[in-house]
């Protein structure tokens, strides 16, 4: 059982191709990975996708986000000029 149909483009494809989903009764999701891809750009590129895009952007829930990657390693990383991030290590 190492095959399974999209719900999408009805095509038969490995399951390496499906993203998991603990949900489903099989692990996977019901249509495959490039499906998946296509609609949500599809959505981000519509008018309701941005809309929904700035109001994330606004909200505190996404300063909260922003806020914990610039305390990370990582954030404070990026911060920095390229230029200077020699003379750290």
């Amino acid at each position: 059982m190492n095959i399974k149909t999209c719900s999408k483009c009805k095509f038969p494809k490995s399951l390496d191709e499906f993203q998991r989903d603990k949900h489903q009764g099989d692990g996977h999701r019901s249509e495959c990975k490039e499906c998946s891809s296509k609609a949500q750009s599809k959505y981000q590129t519509s008018e309701k996708g941005k809309q929904a895009h700035k109001r994330y952007a606004k909200s505190y829930k996404s300063k909260l986000v922003k806020a914990r990657y610039r305390s990370s390693e990582k954030g404070k990383l990026a911060n920095i000029p390229k230029n200077k991030r020699l003379y750290l290590f």
